[in-house]
């Protein structure tokens, strides 16, 4: 069951996507490198949520302890070493994709779930250089943007992970679903 969540990276994707789910309720893990944007993620998460709650759609009191959630980190494997799903949003570049999940996989639980938020790189380029094991818990999980606004996720496996572990990520986006829509103006 997926409980702890870690994103890695904090720009324009990231943020959001942690925003998210620790807004359902999951405890999530955030690394960031770049001092000032791991610096201001709470910041931006908490503005999109006081947006959020001027438009009617999350109640203020809500706020705090979402934020609570949240957790960043300047090291990675502190970030995921007990992460039960990691999903990056990292630059698109194929080898520092490639160079963060072969991190992954060496500091992450052999069960953890390992997602790309990649819209442009192959999933055969970006598990190219990993074992068919590591492959199995690995797959595309693409969020539209504005992930805050858009809850709108493409789930991409490829034949590649058993049907349990797809389900598994399947019920995990259902699970963030569940909260009320609203129209915003």
């Amino acid at each position: 069951m997926i409980r702890k969540i870690a994103v890695i990276g904090a720009g324009t994707m990231g943020h959001a996507i942690a925003g998210c789910f620790a807004r359902s309720g999951y405890q999530v893990s955030v690394y960031e490198s770049f001092a000032e944007v791991r610096n201001t993620c709470k910041e931006k998460i908490k503005n999109q949520y006081a947006f959020l709650s001027s438009e009617g759609v999350l109640e203020e009191a809500e706020i705090g302890a979402a934020l609570d959630r949240i957790t960043t980190y300047e090291e990675l494997k502190p970030a995921v070493e007990d992460a039960d799903y990691v999903i990056e949003a990292i630059p698109e570049r194929l080898d520092l994709k490639q160079e963060l999940f072969a991190s992954l996989i060496e500091y992450c639980p052999e069960e953890t779930i390992i997602a790309s938020n990649t819209s442009s790189i192959a999933f055969s380029d970006l598990t190219a250089k990993m074992e068919d094991a590591d492959k199995a818990r690995t797959m595309v999980d693409h969020w539209y943007n504005p992930a805050h606004l858009i809850p709108l996720v493409e789930l991409s496996c490829f034949g590649n992970m058993p049907e349990e572990t797809y389900l598994e990520v399947e019920n995990l986006y259902r699970s963030i679903e569940k909260r009320p829509a609203k129209v915003l103006k």
